[in-house]
């Protein structure tokens, strides 16, 4: 299973100036809204977000790519009203 820490240091990897904060950010929100959420394997559903980002950083994509799938699974409910501004 990959972890944050180690998704970060590949991004720094290839571009040391990558604005880290970004996906810390991305990170933080994806675990708050996955908490408690497991997979059927018992693993904490974080790990598919966390598993995309990883790809996206192995083709060495740019941070708001790689915070996007951070946000994988994301936007599907009652966050995306929250977080888009629709307060319902």
């Amino acid at each position: 299973m990959i972890r944050f820490e180690d998704l970060l240091e590949k991004v720094r990897a290839y571009s040391p100036d990558a604005d880290v904060e970004l996906l810390r950010r991305a990170y933080v929100f994806s675990a708050f809204e996955h908490r408690g959420q497991v997979r059927h394997s018992g693993e904490p559903y974080l790990i598919h977000p966390l598993a995309v980002a990883d790809f996206l950083a192995d083709m060495k994509l740019d941070v708001v790519a790689i915070a996007a799938g951070l946000y994988a699974r994301t936007f599907s409910r009652r966050s995306s009203k929250r977080i888009m501004g629709f307060g319902v």
